[in-house]
Formats: structure tokens, C-alpha cells, sequence
């Protein structure tokens, strides 16, 4: 009888060696994968953009309309290549800041020297963009559907002389800095890891980590004039201690939901952001 069990204990430890090596070599490929297919979208975008900049070299003034109707092309491409890619566009062009959200979340953009402070949080637009199944550098003319999307884009003009050249996207309960160049489009791929529920945001060449503390829904109606200043009151109202606090219903997912508590609770049964009761 002890060699017999001895010989399930032995059988037990092989098939759970086996198991480990089987379940670690999926999770590396799929890394691996994830990385790849997002570093072939980042360069196909570097390239068509440059072609887009070069093309319209020196016509200031239809260059930014052309590039949002290529970002819009994009992120319907993108969308047609995996569900699980999701992008931000950002193009410092000519003293404006122009940034496209095509998420599934809605961030909130902050810059250096407080320039984009006053800017209400960007929504995301990824469930109104269309999937493309071709994309042919810029031979085909895609309508900017601007009653979808106009919401998800911000364009924030700034003083030559204080330039932006840094922006901190805040996405849910994170935040993550950029540094910007100017005349160079930027895309910001951001997908999930379904095993891990781990988010992954890769830009230029590489993934990046979150640099700390997420500027939340919250904080932005804690700002001066929030609750009665348009748009900040589309987000904000007065709470029954007379303070400035967001809307939660207008919150949709779990992580921003949470990222606002305790002033907002996720509901897991109903799946949305609600108010405490009293």
C-alpha cells in the first residue's frame, strides 16, 4: 500500500510539473503576441503619419481636419485587426494640442505648467467607430463621423513661449506620462491581458508602466468652479455636504467607478456606478 502511494504522489507531482510547463509557455506566447501585434500597429501608424504630415507639408491649416479623418480611418483598421486594440491619438502641431480618444474609457489630461488643467475630461469613443477590414495608406476617404465622435476629441491651443512637453493621460485608476514632439502624430495602443485583467499601454517602441496616482473624476470636480462653470457642471453637482462631487451614473465601467470611491460605489449586480444612499 505505501508503494502504491507512493507511486500517485509521484504521478500527481509529474502531471502538475507538466501542467506549470504547459500553462507557462501559453502566458508567453501570449505576451509575446501581444507585444508583436501591438508593435505593428504603432509602426503602421508612424508610417501613414509621416506620409499624412509630408503630404500636406506647409498647408497649416488642412492638415489638422486630414489628420483627424486618418485617426478616425485608424482606429476603424485597428479595431478590425483585434477588439482588444484601443488607441489615443495625440499630435502637437502648429501650438495646438490635439487629442483623439478612442477608447473605451473616458481620461483626463493634464500637462505641464497646469496648460490643460482647465480641459473637461476627454470620453471615449470606441464603441462609435466603425471596423475597417482594409487600410491602403491614404488612398480611401472615410467620413469623420463628427456627431459620433466630436466629444472624444480635444484640441487645446498654448503659448509658443510655454510650450507642452509632457501630458499625463489618466485612464481609470491610472495614470500614465507622455513626453510630446512636436509635428511627430503619436499613438498610444491600449489593450488587456484577458487572463490577468492587467492593462497594457504601449507607445513608441515600447510598453510603459503607470507613473503613479490617476487624476480621477473626483479631483477634477474638487477644482475651482466645477460645479458651476460649463462643461465641468456636466460632470460635476453639488453634494449634500455642499461640496463639488462627480455624477457616478455618468461613470460605466468598474476601474474609474472605483477609482472614485468612497463618493462612488460599483454595483456588481447591475453592473453601473451609483451614490451611496443615505
Amino acid at each position: 500500500m505505501d508503494k502504491r502511494g507512493q507511486v500517485y504522489v509521484l504521478a500527481a507531482i509529474i502531471m502538475s510539473i507538466i501542467i506549470f510547463g504547459m500553462v507557462s509557455v501559453s502566458n508567453k506566447a501570449l505576451q509575446e503576441n501581444i507585444a508583436s501585434d501591438f508593435e505593428r500597429i504603432a509602426n503602421n501608424y508612424a508610417t501613414e503619419t509621416a506620409k499624412l504630415v509630408n503630404s500636406v507639408a506647409g498647408e497649416e491649416e488642412d492638415i489638422l481636419p486630414a489628420f483627424r479623418n486618418f485617426t478616425l480611418l485608424f482606429a476603424s483598421y485597428a479595431k478590425a485587426q483585434s477588439p482588444r486594440f484601443e488607441l489615443i491619438s495625440i499630435f502637437d502641431y502648429n501650438n495646438n494640442l490635439y487629442i483623439g480618444n478612442f477608447l473605451k474609457e473616458r481620461i483626463i489630461v493634464r500637462c505641464n505648467d497646469g496648460i490643460c488643467d482647465d480641459k473637461p475630461p476627454i470620453e471615449g469613443c470606441y464603441g462609435n467607430v466603425p471596423a475597417t477590414l482594409s487600410f491602403d495608406g491614404l488612398q480611401i476617404d472615410v467620413p469623420v463621423y463628427y456627431n459620433a465622435v466630436g466629444n472624444c476629441e480635444s484640441q487645446i491651443p498654448y503659448d509658443p513661449g510655454l510650450p507642452i512637453e509632457e501630458i499625463i493621460i489618466s485612464i481609470g485608476d491610472l495614470a500614465y506620462k507622455f513626453d510630446l514632439r512636436k509635428d511627430q502624430p503619436e499613438v498610444v495602443i491600449v489593450g488587456w491581458e484577458t487572463n490577468a485583467r492587467q492593462r497594457k499601454v504601449f507607445t513608441k517602441g515600447s510598453f510603459i508602466t503607470s507613473t503613479g496616482d490617476a487624476t480621477t473624476l473626483a479631483d477634477y470636480c474638487a477644482e475651482p468652479g466645477s460645479c458651476t462653470e460649463a462643461p465641468k457642471y456636466s460632470y460635476c453637482k453639488i453634494g449634500p455636504a455642499a461640496e463639488c462631487i462627480p455624477k457616478c451614473p455618468l461613470i460605466n465601467n468598474e476601474d474609474e467607478c472605483e477609482a472614485n470611491s468612497p463618493i462612488c460605489l460599483w454595483d456588481t449586480y447591475g453592473m453601473v456606478c451609483t451614490e451611496p444612499t443615505a
